[in-house]
């Protein structure tokens, strides 16, 4: 039996064992649907560049002129590899572990990646301006310091003034992205009413960014109880509910290392 994956995740403020950052959610959901087992070593926001340096985990991008250390990362003790990037990790897990369930089947390569670049430019505004406070709130202490600060710079503005004001612009918000999911389903329809994965019954990589976006909304306080995301969830004959319900063993596991 191979050893466990080490995965590399952000905690939150109750270091509940739960992602939510949608990244290494995408990461957390293709171990899952590999069924490969994984544990999960929690860096905070302040230590991401220390530690990805210190396992050899290579920079992501660029910010200011300096390299850019971000999560998810993966460690494999089977082959000693380091990974950054949760759509990096994909193609890894995919051409070393061949026996497993197919993140990006051949010949889907070029559609799943249109389907992802689409689908983030059409969800991330609305998703971002609803979770950016709670998600400061829910984190550690170091953390929420430096998400507070690094956001307020590149938003230029604070994460407040940034976020829709209760009432009609929250409302609004909620309705831009019940609009955006609609187009989804109607994409995805075209498999039939019944299938609710990109590929029709079997999720793959497109599958793992699509419920990351969904899953992101938890940090939203009480967002069970709120009308918006009941609407939303019943949406598109029910589509956004079942994929959750569908798709909850793929959220769990990953005990901390």
């Amino acid at each position: 039996m191979s050893k466990p994956i080490l995965f590399y995740d952000i905690p939150d403020k109750a270091w509940s064992g739960q992602s939510w950052s949608p990244n290494t959610w995408r990461t957390k959901i293709c171990l899952n649907i590999k069924g490969l087992p994984f544990k999960t070593v929690y860096v905070e926001y302040p230590d991401i560049a220390r530690v990805c340096k210190e396992i050899g985990a290579e920079p992501t991008d660029t910010r200011d002129g300096e390299p850019l250390y971000t999560l998810p990362v993966i460690q494999d003790p089977n082959t000693g590899a380091v990974i950054s990037d949760s759509y990096n990790i994909a193609q890894y897990l995919d051409e070393k572990y061949p026996t497993t369930p197919q993140l990006i089947p051949p010949g889907t390569e070029a559609f799943q990646r249109m389907f992802v670049s689409v689908y983030g430019q059409k969800t991330r505004g609305p998703i971002y301006k609803l979770i950016v406070v709670p998600v400061c709130n829910q984190l550690p202490p170091r953390s929420a310091q430096y998400f507070r600060e690094t956001r307020t710079k590149a938003l230029q503005m604070s994460l407040e003034d940034f976020a829709p004001k209760p009432g009609q612009e929250t409302e609004e918000m909620w309705k831009a992205l019940r609009t955006v999911y609609s187009q989804v389903h109607s994409w995805l329809s075209a498999n039939g009413e019944d299938k609710l994965y990109f590929m029709g019954d079997k999720p793959v990589w497109a599958d793992a960014v699509l419920l990351s976006a969904l899953l992101w909304l938890r940090v939203i306080p009480g967002l069970e109880d709120l009308k918006e995301w009941k609407e939303l969830l019943a949406a598109d004959g029910g589509r956004w509910g079942r994929l959750l319900q569908a798709s909850e063993n793929l959220t769990k596991g990953g005990e901390s290392a």
